[in-house]
């Protein structure tokens, strides 16, 4: 519906704590040595594993993230950049440090003849732009959302059905968050 892709903005801009995570006596998303670096770690693998599922490999990823409010030791803003075949282009940002009224959640695929924007975590919409018009998809939310995956994981292991996430896919997301966290600016 909106033609060639041509740009992928996806933002979480989140005050801290984030609303988005269960909040716990200690929080571990935020200490490296047992999340691997934060809320990023914690939350971006389920939205790049949607872009690879949705535009395939990338060619080339680099990005770079920083410690910007200092609460806790791991980074708090994370910006990524993904070149994926047929030159479509990805840029992200993640950011646990804003006020509360900056608060985002969105992914915009741009496209050569509309533009499609939803949330990957908090509202269940989607807006079709085309030509000017809006066309805006209301879903229920699941009362589970997790519940269809870890069915499949199961149905996997009793040997029911097929893996429904390879491990190569997530190895691929992992190369992903690298690529965006290994360059630190100080």
């Amino acid at each position: 519906a909106i033609g060639d892709i041509r740009v992928i903005n996806l933002q979480l801009l989140q005050s801290p704590p984030p609303t988005l995570v269960t909040q716990t006596e200690v929080n571990w998303r935020v200490d490296p040595a047992i999340s691997g670096g934060g809320f990023f770690h914690d939350l971006a693998p389920h939205q790049l594993d949607l872009m690879l599922y949705f535009f395939g490999r990338p060619v080339k990823a680099l990005g770079t993230s920083v410690n910007q409010a200092g609460l806790y030791e791991a980074h708090d803003a994370v910006t990524g950049f993904i070149l994926f075949e047929k030159n479509i282009i990805f840029s992200g940002t993640w950011c646990f440090s804003v006020s509360p009224n900056d608060e985002c959640d969105q992914c915009e695929i741009i496209g050569s003849k509309g533009t499609i924007r939803f949330s990957i975590f908090q509202n269940n919409e989607v807006t079709v732009v085309k030509d000017g018009d809006s066309q805006v998809f209301r879903f229920e939310p699941l009362q589970h959302v997790q519940q269809p995956m870890i069915e499949a994981v199961v149905k996997y292991f009793l040997g029911e059905d097929t893996n429904p996430c390879s491990a190569d896919e997530g190895v691929e997301v992992m190369r992903l968050m690298e690529a965006f966290t290994k360059t630190n600016i100080h």
